[in-house]
């Protein structure tokens, strides 16, 4: 084999920092599966596809401490700021217009109202024909935010 994705940093020194390197997704099984007693048969734990879940992929870790404000101030005004300890990184939004307004979105229960939008400083390269999926961390429940997906193919 010994094809692999390559993560290049657009921001000098970041690939030095170990909490912001992407790193394998085994590496954030989450605390609930892990709580589940392994000899305790008929339990997801005994399902080949959680494993698998989690032993594929790359997670690229928030690289900064981020504040994030929304407000609704009206109907159709919205009111949105971030910040970051440095002005290297930079948030943007998808405004309503782009997705939210068309597909009314619930996420966990919740109505989606507004999408931010983080610019990664990672660069992912790929051998050819390798498709990649953006997605979620698989059964992380947070009610607070979720992660849009996407996917790019490579050719």
């Amino acid at each position: 084999m010994g094809q692999k994705i390559e993560f290049i940093s657009l921001i000098d020194g970041l690939e030095n920092i170990d909490e912001c390197r992407p790193k394998p997704a085994k590496n954030f099984i989450p605390q609930w599966f892990k709580d589940i007693p392994s000899s305790k048969p008929g339990t997801v734990k005994d399902c080949p596809s959680f494993p698998d879940y989690f032993s594929i992929g790359y997670v690229l870790p928030m690289w900064t401490d981020v504040n994030l404000r929304f407000n609704r101030s009206s109907e159709n005004e919205i009111d949105w700021n971030w910040g970051t300890p440095d002005e290297t990184f930079i948030m943007e939004s998808h405004g309503n217009q782009q997705f939210i307004d068309y597909v009314k979105p619930t996420f966990n229960g919740v109505d989606g109202q507004f999408v931010f939008k983080a610019l990664c400083p990672w660069r992912m390269f790929t051998p050819p024909g390798w498709s990649v999926l953006q997605l979620p961390l698989f059964y992380n429940f947070n009610k607070e935010f979720y992660t849009m997906e996407m996917e790019k193919t490579y050719k």
